[in-house]
Parts: C-alpha cells; structure tokens; sequence
C-alpha cells in the first residue's frame, strides 16, 4: 500500500466520521431545542467543528434534517411485530403493543416536539407519516381489525395520550393498562355496533 492510498484511506474514514458526529449533534439539538430553533452554526459547534466543515457536509440545513431523520429511523426503531409472538387473545394482544409503544414512547420524550414542526420540513413530515403508518400495521396485527379502525385505535394510543396521562400524575406502569382498556372498550363497542346493523 502507498503512502498516497493510506491518507486517501485515513481522511475517508475521518470525513465519515466528521460527518457521523454532525448528526449526533443534529439529532441532539433538534431533540433539546426542535428543529426550527437551531441553525447549522449551532451544529457545527456542538459537533466541535468549524461551520465551514460542516456546509461541506450539509449543504443545507435540509440536509441536515434529513440525515437527522435518517439516523433516527435506525436508532429509534418502533416495536417490531414480533412483540405479539406466541399471544392469540386480542385484549393480550393490545395491551402488549400498548406496553411496547408507551415504552418506546419514554425512550423518545422529544418525540411530540418534533412532531410539531412535521409541516415545516420534509424529511420530518416523511418519518413522522413512516412512523404513523408503523404504528397503524402494528395494531391491525394486534387488534385483527380493519385499517379505518387501526387509524382510531392508533389515536387512542397515540404519544400526546402517553404523554398527558403521565403529566397528569399516573404512573408509567399504570399508562398501559389504562390505555389498553380505552382501546378494548372502544373495540367492544365498534363489534356490538356492526353486530347490530
């Protein structure tokens, strides 16, 4: 190997991960501040970078967001289907997505933040429809219902319930069950209803 191909090599492996740093810093600050309050200068210098470096990496700041949403999507991923493996009943079926969802839910507590800001950018309005969209297919599987019903249910379950349920003083291992309920109830009522008519 030359001289040559090893700095070739070495200023590679240090752009990329320059640029791995810059949507850490990204993703950091979008998730303290939100996505409208931070600037590519404010990057660059959580990132420890010069604002020059980082327009190399990012010509815009929509490019930024987008790496953003991109690294996000793998290290924020929802509950796989999975999770309903091995559980026949409907009620254990809901209340174990409802477990794993109001679980993922605290482990992104900027979630509804960003969500704020989806009209504004793009990428954000893409990732917050994928998650959406995740989100209904797992209930469909859970709950063995039609896709009009998964989009209700999937309100029903939906962060900003999460959310007030917990700022209302319940404690996080009881949000489940509530919610769960509110589900099953609501489910009831539908089957009763098309039953009737």
């Amino acid at each position: 190997m030359t001289k040559r191909s090893y700095n070739l090599g070495r200023r590679a492996e240090s752009a990329g991960e320059t640029r791995q740093r810059l949507v850490e810093a990204t993703a950091a600050l979008h998730h303290e501040r939100g996505i409208s309050a931070v600037s590519l200068r404010d990057v660059a210098e959580r990132a420890g970078v010069s604002v020059g470096t980082a327009y190399h990496h990012f010509p815009t700041y929509l490019d930024a967001i987008r790496a953003c949403a991109a690294h996000t999507a793998v290290t924020s991923p929802l509950p796989p289907e999975s999770i309903l493996d091995g559980i026949r009943g409907v009620d254990e079926r809901v209340l174990a997505l409802v477990r794993e969802l109001c679980q993922w839910y605290e482990r992104q507590p900027w979630l509804e933040r960003i969500r704020a800001e989806r009209s504004l950018y793009p990428p954000v309005e893409e990732s917050m429809t994928y998650v959406e969209r995740g989100i209904e297919q797992l209930v469909r599987s859970a709950a063995r219902c039609t896709p009009d019903e998964a989009r209700t249910i999937a309100a029903l379950i939906d962060i900003a319930v999460y959310t007030a349920l917990r700022r209302g003083g319940m404690p996080a291992a009881r949000v489940p069950g509530r919610i769960a309920e509110a589900v099953l109830a609501w489910l009831r009522s539908t089957t009763k209803k098309r039953r009737s008519s």
